[in-house]
């Protein structure tokens, strides 16, 4: 997938320049989109997170075709304008536009609950792509995009249920929101998983869980061989990855009394790398996000906490994946936290006790030893064609 989007990237970013976005009105880049282009690149075209037309670019010519989606377009927003591959500059194409852009932002929700989740995600990345940082609730957050256009990341996982997360390959679901967050080299990946809801059916202990799925793949693909590759089209320099990536998976939400927090700031170790929990909730009226309040804002430099579970390296990446999704559900409650700091110290124990950890130990002495005696020589050396000695004549 990696190489599609690599090779695509200049044709996707020469029609991209052609058009510009409207309030409420975006364009996204999906996998299939991105697969397909050539000659020809097509885009959704989205209002209120929802997809109301396809936008088809050609050398010279631009069309709109609702297709599909008259059907939901008349029963969510009572839009009842047809195009068929319309001329984008078009009269046809212009009314249809002007019809999402001018009326009311009402969308009908009697049976269409599904699509309230897009809706929200639309306005939280409205939110986040704000440049300007008087503007934004929450500075120092950008959306991963690709050529500028929002992208929906594709992964082989199946997270959307309660407590049932699978790996399914290609019919896998896709991450909500995918972010970097923070300033200069403290710049980190934030995934985040989107609720429309802040319920006891649907906690955000249960949207905790898909977001660490979903960030634990996200580790796995940039650990992987095409991992400088994935890294840059997230949006990061350099020709390397760190040795050390933190990673944060967070729950977005609507804001309520007595809002969970207990779990922001707990991490998973991964084989050097963090996971950390964070959580976003935020309040919204009339399409429009006026609050927000996270975790993500208490970032600092601080001492680093004790992991609350440590992974060691997988096979492969498939079973890294399952076995340390099977690990990580149900424990970001303080009960299982305590547990698995018990069993953490007790393993700690045991490992400082075995033979190899000695014999380790003591090979680390004896380099670090040898290592102090070639400082000392090459001090000495230098020293003495610094300063050579003169023979008495």
């Amino acid at each position: 997938m990696l190489q599609i989007f690599l090779k695509k990237l200049n044709i996707i970013s020469k029609f991209r320049s052609r058009f510009h976005e409207w309030s409420l009105l975006k364009f996204y880049l999906t996998t299939t989109n991105a697969k397909d282009a050539g000659s020809s690149v097509k885009f959704d075209l989205r209002y209120l997170g929802q997809t109301v037309a396809i936008m088809t670019c050609q050398q010279g010519k631009t069309t709109l075709s609702t297709g599909s989606y008259e059907q939901n377009n008349k029963r969510d927003f009572n839009c009842t304008i047809s195009l068929a591959g319309c001329v984008w500059d078009g009269t046809e194409a212009r009314d249809f536009r002007s019809y999402f852009k001018n009326g009311p932002p009402i969308r009908n929700k009697n049976g269409n609950k599904g699509n309230e989740e897009h809706r929200i995600e639309s306005l939280l990345l409205s939110e986040f792509s704000k440049t300007k940082r008087n503007d934004k609730l929450l500075p120092n957050i950008q959306p991963v995009k690709i050529a500028r256009l929002r992208f929906p990341m594709p992964t082989p996982l199946s997270a959307s249920k309660h407590g049932d997360i699978k790996y399914t390959k290609e019919k896998g679901g896709g991450i909500d929101i995918l972010t970097r967050y923070g300033a200069g080299r403290n710049t980190n990946l934030c995934i985040i998983e989107v609720k429309d809801e802040n319920k006891p059916e649907e906690p955000a202990s249960a949207a905790i869980e898909q977001a660490v799925a979903y960030t634990v793949f996200i580790r796995e693909l940039l650990r992987s061989k095409a991992g400088i590759g994935w890294w840059k089209l997230f949006g990061f320099g350099g020709s390397y990855i760190p040795k050390k990536l933190v990673l944060h998976a967070a729950c977005a939400m609507p804001y309520i009394d007595d809002a969970d927090t207990s779990f922001a700031g707990k991490e998973f170790d991964i084989d050097g790398d963090t996971i950390r929990l964070q959580y976003i909730y935020f309040q919204e009226v009339n399409n429009v996000i006026k609050k927000i309040y996270t975790s993500l804002d208490m970032e600092k430099p601080k001492q680093k906490q004790k992991p609350v579970e440590r992974i060691n390296s997988p096979e492969s990446p498939e079973s890294a994946v399952a076995r340390r999704l099977e690990m990580s559900k149900s424990k970001t409650n303080r009960e299982s936290a305590l547990e698995i700091d018990r069993e953490l110290e007790l393993e700690r124990e045991r490992i400082m006790m075995s033979p190899e950890f000695a014999a380790q130990r003591d090979r680390a002495a004896a380099d670090d030893e040898e290592f102090r005696r070639s400082i000392r020589r090459d001090a000495l050396r230098r020293s003495k064609a610094k300063n050579p000695v003169r023979r008495r004549k």
